[in-house]
């Protein structure tokens, strides 16, 4: 029962079935209590996902040594691959299927919202840099350090990064 307890995909959902119990059954200042502390968090996850990539890949890019560059090309193939693969698939079997499922149907009433629901207040947080550029800068920047470990900047980098980033 405690290694249940303890799984992930256990914990997400019971806070997914959670979220919808209390959305259902919590009078409306409650829930605009939690989407206020959710578009807060959001917003600072935001800014943070571009500063983790930068922290956390390009040691890991710079650790590879100076075999990144194939290594990295034959990653960037498999995982693209995946995306066009996945992408394709979807798509010609949505193009079969649904419109077998749905045949017949009157959608016309799907987009009637009546009520949205706001936070209290929402603090814009603009992240330094988009995904894909921090992705890519510290692709560039993993490789040039795997190959200039020997300078003082890629020494004092790697140091850094061995000593506060990956202390735990």
């Amino acid at each position: 029962m405690l290694k249940l307890v303890k799984n992930l995909l256990f914990r997400i959902a019971v806070a997914i079935i959670l979220g919808i119990v209390i959305g259902i059954y919590c009078p409306e200042w409650i829930n605009r209590i939690l989407l206020t502390f959710n578009k807060l968090f959001g917003s600072f996850l935001g800014f943070s996902i571009p500063l983790i990539i930068l922290g956390l890949v390009m040691p890991a890019i710079s650790e590879l040594g100076k075999s990144a560059g194939k290594l990295l090309f034959i990653t960037i193939v498999i995982a693209y691959g995946s995306i066009l693969f996945s992408g394709f698939s979807t798509y010609f079997i949505t193009n079969e299927v649904f419109p077998s499922l749905l045949l017949g149907e009157n959608l016309g009433s799907v987009g009637n919202i009546s009520k949205e629901l706001k936070p209290y207040f929402t603090i814009e947080i603009q992240p330094i840099l988009g995904v894909m550029s921090a992705l890519v800068l510290a692709f560039m920047i993993g490789i040039e350090l795997s190959f200039k470990k020997k300078f003082y900047f890629g020494r004092s980098y790697y140091r850094f990064s061995r000593n506060y980033c990956f202390s735990y």
